[in-house]
Formats: C-alpha cells, sequence, structure tokens
C-alpha cells in the first residue's frame, strides 16, 4: 500500500477549523487558457512533522545565517548596478526606484532546504520572501501545527 501524507484527518480538521486556512490544497491550473481549475484540488501543505536533532537545528541555524550573508553581500552588488542592467537582469520597472534607493534590503524570509543528514550535504531550494501567508505561517501557523 503507498503512503500518501496528504491523507490525513486530522490534516483536514486542522487546516478547516483552528487556522481557517484556504490554501492548504490548490487549484491546479488549466495549460490552456490559464485558469484555475476550482473543481480539482491538489494538496499543498502537509500535516505532519519531521522532528530533528538539536545539532541538526544549531547547523540549519548557522547555514542559514551564511546563506543571510551571501544574499546580503549579492543585494549590496545589485544596488551598484544601473537602471539599464536591472532591467536587463528582469527587474521590473516599478522595482527599480526601490532597489536603488531603498536602505533596507529585502530579505526578510524562510529558507528551504535539501538537507541530507547521512551525507551533510546541504541546499537551499527555495527562498520564500515576506508575503502575506510568510508572517502568517511563521507567526501563527507553525504555533498551532506545533500545538
Amino acid at each position: 500500500m503507498n503512503y500518501n501524507p496528504f491523507d490525513c484527518p486530522q490534516r483536514d480538521r486542522l487546516f478547516n477549523s483552528s487556522m481557517r486556512m484556504t490554501w492548504y490544497n490548490l487549484c491546479p491550473i488549466d495549460g490552456e487558457t490559464g485558469l484555475p481549475i476550482a473543481k480539482q484540488q491538489v494538496p499543498y501543505a502537509l500535516y505532519h512533522c519531521h522532528q530533528v536533532s538539536p545539532q541538526t537545528v544549531r547547523e540549519i541555524k548557522q547555514a542559514s545565517e551564511s546563506v543571510g550573508r551571501v544574499l546580503m553581500s549579492t543585494w549590496e552588488v545589485i544596488r551598484t548596478l544601473d537602471e539599464e542592467a536591472l532591467l536587463y537582469y528582469g527587474f521590473p520597472q516599478e522595482a527599480v526606484k526601490l532597489v536603488k534607493h531603498d536602505s533596507l534590503a529585502p530579505f526578510c524570509m524562510r529558507l528551504d532546504w535539501c538537507w541530507n543528514e547521512a551525507t551533510g550535504i546541504k541546499k537551499v531550494v527555495e527562498a520564500n520572501p515576506q508575503t502575506p501567508s510568510f508572517w502568517f505561517e511563521c507567526a501563527e501557523g507553525n504555533r498551532h501545527v506545533a500545538s
């Protein structure tokens, strides 16, 4: 029998009731129209937690701080580029002024890791910057799931 981590009554109960989350399942997108197929849903958020040792938590924190230093250094280089270069690299016109003049770096984020405990190889696979759901996940969602 195949194990499906999304097939869990506790998951549905948690996300539907106490957290009132609407995005724990997603609608697939129609390839031709680009519109959501509202009658179908694809699981997104998991319910179960993977426990790790305190040592692994320390290693993830240290690795995250190292990644943060690299991103901050990259941000300083990006801010030195002229408008033409920023546009060439895909920055939207509307963001150029912000990149050039905002003194605060836009790096409040969650890093998603691919972490092989057996080999010690650690890779960032995604950086999720500040969004409304990010703040909910960090400030409220994780507390509800943990309790």
